[in-house]
């Protein structure tokens, strides 16, 4: 059997849902609600709304952040590759320059 309490706190739920979270915030505020109890409970109403709503925020700042970080290293990353890329072709000009006929014959003495 269910706890009469506990049905009622359902229905109330319900009906809150169904009026909207503003008009409910509305009625708190200018006590439409003149049983403490319902008055109570559409605060509490309230403060899971709330809730709800920061946890759905702050996962969605923790994503922004990891996307953030992905970026950042995906720049380093390319950053690294373009430094390493750069090394690669000086290191193969200077051999370019070391192994021309010019530079071949004034380092073999010819």
């Amino acid at each position: 059997m269910q706890d009469p309490a506990a049905s009622e706190y359902d229905f109330l739920f319900a009906e809150f849902q169904r009026d909207g979270e503003q008009v409910i915030r509305e009625g708190v505020a200018t006590r439409k609600y003149t049983d403490p109890r319902k008055l109570g409970l559409a605060q509490i109403w309230l403060e899971e709304k709330d809730r709800a709503r920061d946890a759905v925020r702050q996962k969605l700042l923790r994503l922004e952040i990891a996307e953030r970080r992905r970026t950042a290293l995906s720049a380093s990353d390319a950053a690294w590759a373009a430094a390493i890329a750069a090394i690669i072709a000086a290191i193969c000009a200077a051999i370019a320059i070391l192994l021309s006929d010019p530079v071949r014959k004034i380092l073999l003495g010819q």
